[in-house]
């Protein structure tokens, strides 16, 4: 695993180790069973080797396509996009998933 994760303080000043429990909280609000990810498939998709299991947000996902993010919420009703909330702020998409929709793009086009 790469380094412990840090939270800054108000001031802003001072950084402090983050606890999984406290990231939980701060992800999911209170202990909830209707997580959509483990805490063990969070670690693994926030700190995996594989650069295919990296998460993208939005913005990343827009500059990738250079789409809006307009189109990428249409893209997620429409479902030809599957996206992970994290919370209600935080929606991510996998790295693989979006490097598969790439693929199939290019084969299509070819």
């Amino acid at each position: 695993m790469s380094s412990p994760m840090t939270v800054h303080s108000q001031n802003q000043s001072e950084e402090r180790p983050i606890s999984w429990k406290e990231l939980e909280r701060l992800l999911f609000g209170k202990e909830s069973e209707e997580r959509l990810l483990s805490r063990k498939e969070l670690e693994r998709l926030l700190f995996g080797k594989e650069s295919e299991e990296r998460l993208l947000s939005r913005k990343e996902l827009s500059d990738r396509w250079d789409v809006s993010i307009k189109t990428l919420k249409r893209r997620e009703k429409a479902g030809e996009l599957r996206a992970l909330s994290l919370s209600t702020n935080c929606v991510r998409y996998r790295l693989s998933e979006i490097m598969e929709i790439e693929r199939e793009a290019e084969s299509t086009a070819a």
